[in-house]
């Protein structure tokens, strides 16, 4: 990625969160998305999500997440990431960063899909 998209997201990003971020790492893999680590001072991290809106999409990608993860939140479930602050202008949102690794079919148990 360019520098300056880079720091221009970084910008949305500490904007959005009211907290200077000291880094974006980006983490690859997402195909819907772009999604960074946001590193601030004092070791709080959270992921930082720009999404690709396709103009012949009828569905908003962001709003249809942050609002589902929203919602189990507020409903006591804690098994996903906590929903922080969104903006549908840069298609942005911030969510709790949860340290982990990414697993392959393989990684996969029948017990592990049934859990």
């Amino acid at each position: 990625m360019e520098r300056n998209n880079l720091e221009h997201r970084k910008l949305i990003a500490s904007a959005l969160l009211g907290k200077r971020i000291v880094s974006l790492e980006e983490l690859r893999g997402g195909r819907n998305s772009e999604v960074y680590k946001a590193n601030c001072e004092q070791n709080h991290c959270y992921a930082a999500k720009f999404y690709f809106e396709p103009k012949e999409q009828q569905r908003n990608r962001l709003k249809v997440e942050f609002s589902a993860l929203q919602f189990l939140w507020n409903k006591g479930v804690r098994s996903i990431p906590k929903p922080i602050a969104a903006d549908s202008s840069s298609n942005c949102g911030i969510y709790q960063y949860i340290d982990g690794q990414k697993i392959t079919s393989q990684d996969l148990s029948a017990a592990d899909i049934d859990a």
